[in-house]
């Protein structure tokens, strides 16, 4: 970089050397140089100009992104836009927010991209790895294989001046459970056994609990309740946050919960197949 700025630097020079008017033979004895006073200032005031416009760093807005991978073939690769000499941090989650600790990275163009905290060697890895680039431009295809799981996480690392958005973190979340352990399915007490929860029992047979109000959400398959502090969710999906303070089943299938988080606005379950799902709950509506 600095080869390339004294580059420019003496090509600037020529170019207005060639640009003043050429020496008569008269001034050619004894003048070295025919330009005025005013002339040198305005050539110095040029070259300054110049060297500060080549010194100047350019701000780049610094953000924390956020991005969602799951293993559909057509989702979208994430991106992270580098800035040369700074880190880029990148945050692994499952999707009920637990940490996903990494095991390994493999980057395409390691000459240009690198791993600050990356080591295959390494068997006690967090959750985290810090990248950085060794150019001001440049891209690189890296993969991330975390634990357990056996599709690598693909992620596109870029570098461009033109670019004005510098990703210091990014936290990526994937779109499955760690294992079931991270699903955090809090103190259940079940109805059977317990003191009878007659709310849950209407609830099960689609009846509103009583003094209860029935609100919307984003998925058919889950009918909610808010009854004073707590909600009452009926569906054939296993709750796994918020925090499940009750339950009862049926014999069709259906489970009858009551949370006690009652401003809660997302549900994260697990479909009878293991699949996990996010589901948006509208109390303001």
């Amino acid at each position: 970089m600095v080869y390339f700025r004294c580059l420019i630097t003496f090509f600037s020079a020529i170019l207005i050397l060639l640009s003043l008017p050429a020496l008569s033979q008269d001034d050619e004895e004894g003048a070295i140089f025919s330009a005025s006073p005013s002339e040198i200032l305005e050539l110095r005031s040029i070259y300054e100009a110049r060297n500060r416009a080549l010194n100047t760093v350019k701000k780049h807005k610094v953000v924390r992104q956020f991005v969602k991978v799951s293993d559909s073939p057509d989702g979208d690769t994430p991106v992270v836009n580098l800035l040369f000499r700074n880190p880029s941090v990148l945050f692994f989650i499952d999707a009920s927010g637990a940490k996903w600790p990494v095991t390994k990275t493999s980057i395409v163009n390691s000459d240009w991209l690198k791993c600050g905290n990356c080591s295959e060697a390494s068997e006690d890895f967090d959750n985290s790895i810090e990248i950085y680039s060794v150019t001001p431009e440049g891209s690189a295809y890296f993969m991330v294989y975390l634990e357990g799981r056996a599709m690598p996480v693909h992620i596109m690392a870029t570098s461009s001046s033109l670019n004005p958005v510098y990703h210091a973190v990014t936290d990526i979340s994937i779109d499955d459970l760690r294992s079931q352990e991270s699903a955090h399915y809090g103190p259940i007490v079940l109805a059977d056994g317990a003191a009878p929860d007659q709310d849950l029992s209407n609830a099960l047979a689609n009846v509103s609990p009583k003094d209860s109000v029935e609100v919307n959400s984003s998925s058919d398959q889950f009918k909610i309740w808010r009854q004073g502090d707590s909600l009452i969710v009926r569906t054939k999906m296993n709750i796994t946050s918020p925090q499940t303070q009750r339950r009862n089943t049926n014999s069709s299938g259906y489970i009858a919960y009551r949370l006690v988080a009652p401003a809660v606005s997302r549900i994260l379950a697990l479909t009878p197949d293991g699949k996990p799902i996010r589901v948006r709950v509208f109390l303001d509506e």
